[in-house]
């Protein structure tokens, strides 16, 4: 007899609905609404779309759209695309440096440090040699100090 695999079956879940407030029951993970009321949903997003169409709002892929940062138009390759690609990679570029910033504010201090001409490059080239970041370099070089030099 070959033993069931638990993972496989389904778990059924309680959820309130969004319209009607009942509660019911599902094996999705997210469900909003109850078998009554997702079709009246389904019914109200067909006619909200087709209002649309009918207003002329509906972004189409393929049509030129004007790019809300830049001005410059743009071919919609993709339904959530809202920009150039141009200001999309600036943008995610700026975010990325925000989360950057926002990470090592948290994990790291930090220190102002001054080195006698020429000798932070000396440095530098002595840590890219050993395939270390300068940060790297500094962080072990400060490690070593610590540990054969007691005060």
């Amino acid at each position: 007899m070959d033993k069931i695999n638990k993972r496989s079956i389904p778990k059924e879940r309680e959820f309130i609905c969004k319209m009607c407030g009942n509660t019911f029951k599902s094996t999705a993970t997210h469900a909003s609404y109850c078998k009554y009321c997702r079709d009246k949903r389904q019914l109200e997003r067909s006619k909200e779309h087709y209002q649309k169409m009918l207003e002329n709002k509906i972004r189409r892929l393929g049509s030129e759209q004007i790019c809300p940062e830049c001005g410059n138009t743009y071919i919609l390759r993709s339904g959530t695309q809202k920009m150039c690609e141009d200001c999309a990679n600036k943008h995610s570029m700026q975010l990325k440096k925000e989360a950057n910033r926002n990470y090592s504010k948290r994990t790291y201090d930090s220190f102002l440090m001054y080195f006698p001409k020429g000798k932070k490059k000396e440095l530098q080239d002595y840590a890219k040699e050993h395939k270390m970041s300068f940060n790297e370099f500094i962080n072990t070089c400060i490690d070593y100090y610590i540990k054969n030099h007691k005060y």
